[in-house]
């Protein structure tokens, strides 16, 4: 009624229908009418989920959503539906320890028992970058529920002294501002992973979740008993959560370190991975020297859990961006689809469906990461891109401005120049780009600066602009789809073409983000645009 079509199937026949319905999600109402509230879409959207853990668990909680979406204003209607009763965010642990450098075992302690409860069906669990900027805020709750549409919190502290370990626990009820649960251990520093399963357990007792984890399956899962390995482990998370090139650079260091001492820690690995991945897609690697070192590690962790999703994204995220074989990196990502994951996971995955022009599911994915994550940059910046590349520019605009607020980098301002640019802002695309080259220089995204130019009369600074991205090359890697996209911003389909025959021989991640984009749309009709990207596997428009 709402869009005057099917949710699944509307031009299909019976037999297709029926296994849309099986296999497939529904698309965003608002693809069908826009002027839908995001609101009303997301309940829809969890009314139709595969899964039975992921809608409303009564029909009662349905309708004081759908209340409150009906008495939201007008200039709210992108406001958050009211929180799941069964929601949670894990907030860091205070560090009592008399060792400020301590934080990086409070912060790992909480982080796993965060991932823990991830796996329980029926729970809706706040990602780690959104529940960590309430570091130090446990009093501030009413934001806190507001902000991440949860409806308890968990909070605790740490201390260390020798080999004994003090953790306290509590579970709060942030819509009453109650206490529902309290504990405190005084333990072994081996009894970590005891530690952590038990206030995991408690935590599904009190929210009366009807879910009975086996005694035997502990919920956090232990990849080490060596107490220096996993203390390297947790150290190198930290580092790597901080999102400076020295701290990647130290995250690199601690875990390789902890995966010497314990081969088999699938976790270490995974963020190995991440790490390589991370390096290529900034265009600070070439993907030839960082992407086959992101198969390995993402491999050795799988060897050790064929059951982590993180690991099977990573890789999957090599086998169609790296290797070229999309089609077997979907197929990884659907397979792992009912894992329990992080928002890497899902956005990597994101970015295979995305790749494999599976444009509606793509969109789902980033939409289901930013409402897990809402606080972390990377979603945000991740749908701009998405809406950039389909030449959607209000939202394109709205992300990238959230993007921006969370973190001013090189991406976010990269994300507002593309977005002013489809609306029509001149002036601000330059200035957004300008400042988005001035950051990181040879950032791919940053090469729409030439195409602002162009527009402003500024030919003489896109020619500049082409010269600066080809003189870096001579020096260090830079992305053959950015040089091809400054080549056509001065109408030289030839060259252009050129860089992207080279961008097909280095593997350039770029191209993975071709499919249903409007970059290179000059070119589709070229017979050897189609060559190229035949090489690659894409279709050519």
């Amino acid at each position: 009624m709402l869009t005057g079509r099917r949710a699944f199937g509307a031009d299909a026949g019976y037999a297709a229908t029926l296994a849309a319905i099986i296999t497939q999600e529904p698309a965003p109402l608002r693809l069908a009418a826009p002027a839908t509230p995001a609101a009303l879409d997301r309940i829809v959207s969890q009314c139709l989920r595969k899964d039975a853990a992921e809608r409303y668990p009564s029909a009662a909680e349905l309708l004081e959503a759908l209340d409150q979406c009906a008495h939201a204003p007008e200039a709210s209607s992108r406001a958050p539906s009211a929180a799941p009763a069964r929601s949670i965010a894990v907030l860091p642990f205070t560090n009592l320890g008399a060792d400020p450098d301590s934080d990086y075992f409070s912060d790992g302690l909480a982080e796993e028992i965060l991932n823990a409860l991830a796996q329980v069906p029926g729970l809706r669990v706040v990602a780690r970058a959104s529940a960590f900027a309430f570091r130090n805020r446990a009093d501030a709750l009413a934001e806190i529920a507001s902000k991440l549409r949860v409806g308890s919190v968990l909070q605790g502290s740490v201390r260390r002294a020798g080999g004994r370990l003090r953790v306290t626990a509590q579970l709060v009820d942030v819509r009453e501002a109650t206490q529902l649960w309290s504990e405190r251990y005084d333990r072994e520093m081996a009894d970590v992973f005891a530690i952590q399963d038990e206030v995991a357990r408690a935590i599904v007792e009190k929210l009366k979740l009807h879910w009975q984890a086996p005694p035997e399956a502990p919920l956090v899962k232990a990849y080490t008993r060596n107490p220096e390995a996993h203390n390297l482990y947790l150290k190198g998370v930290y580092h790597g959560n901080r999102f400076t090139p020295a701290d990647w650079a130290k995250a690199r260091e601690l875990l390789q370190q902890a995966v010497a001492l314990e081969p088999g820690h699938a976790a270490a690995w995974a963020h190995l991975a991440e790490y390589q991945i991370h390096r290529a897609s900034g265009g600070e690697l070439a993907p030839g020297e960082a992407m086959p070192q992101a198969a390995d590690a993402a491999r050795r962790a799988l060897a050790a859990d064929a059951q982590l999703a993180d690991a099977h994204a990573g890789l999957a995220f090599v086998e169609a961006f790296y290797d070229h074989r999309w089609r077997d990196g979907l197929e990884r990502v659907e397979a792992a689809s009912a894992l329990p994951g992080t928002t890497w996971s899902r956005l990597w995955s994101a970015n295979v469906r995305w790749s494999n022009g599976q444009f509606e599911a793509a969109e789902r994915t980033l939409l289901r990461a930013v409402e897990l994550d809402p606080l972390a940059f990377i979603g945000h910046f991740l749908l701009a891109r998405f809406y950039n590349a389909r030449g959607a520019g209000e939202p394109a605009l709205r992300y990238a401005t959230e993007a921006m607020s969370l973190v001013p980098n090189a991406g976010s301002f990269a994300m507002l120049g593309i977005a002013h640019g489809l609306l029509g802002d001149g002036p601000a695309a330059v200035h957004w780009l300008e400042q988005a080259r001035q950051a990181a220089p040879f950032f791919p995204p940053a090469a729409h600066l030439a195409a602002a130019y162009v527009r402003a009369g500024r030919r003489a600074d896109a020619e500049q602009l082409m010269q600066a991205f080809e003189q870096g090359r001579r020096e260090r890697y830079v992305a053959g789809t950015a040089l091809a996209q400054c080549a056509l911003a001065l109408d030289r389909p030839e060259q252009a073409l050129g860089w992207l025959e080279q961008a097909a021989d280095e593997h350039d991640l770029g191209f993975g983000f071709l499919p249903g984009a409007r970059d290179f749309a000059p070119l589709h009709a070229h017979p050897r645009y189609a060559q190229v990207m035949r090489r690659v596997g894409l279709p050519p428009s």
